[in-house]
């Protein structure tokens, strides 16, 4: 059990550059509600780590490579990937599910 006491997020400026590219798409590709919906959805998914990160799953592709450290929330078609440590829960990515994820999260996590 986790208990009440809440977990830090963490969030680097990278990851808020991947909400910001997720906004500004569906802005230029749909419409302004759809996009400030997403964004709700997004944020929403990210407060919910503070209290219970260990809901996400791991993340498969990750995982098969035998790291299991890494957890993903889905808000579909994007996955919200992060790491817990203690009380720290540190974003890593928030990404379009239908990219190759495992490219994307080897650049990153290699950083």
């Amino acid at each position: 059990m986790e208990g009440s006491t809440n977990y830090a997020v963490r969030v680097s400026a990278e990851v808020e550059a991947d909400l910001d590219a997720v906004v500004d798409f569906i802005l230029v590709n749909d419409n302004t509600a759809d996009a400030v919906r997403v964004e709700a959805r997004l944020l929403d998914a990210l407060r919910q780590l503070e209290s219970a990160p260990m809901t996400g799953r791991v993340v498969p592709e990750l995982r098969r490579q035998g790291v299991g450290q890494y957890r993903e929330l889905i808000v579909a078609p994007w996955r919200i990937i992060y790491r817990v440590a203690k009380r720290d829960v540190r974003v890593v990515a928030v990404i379009d599910g239908r990219r190759d994820v495992y490219s994307v999260l080897h650049e990153r996590l290699r950083r």
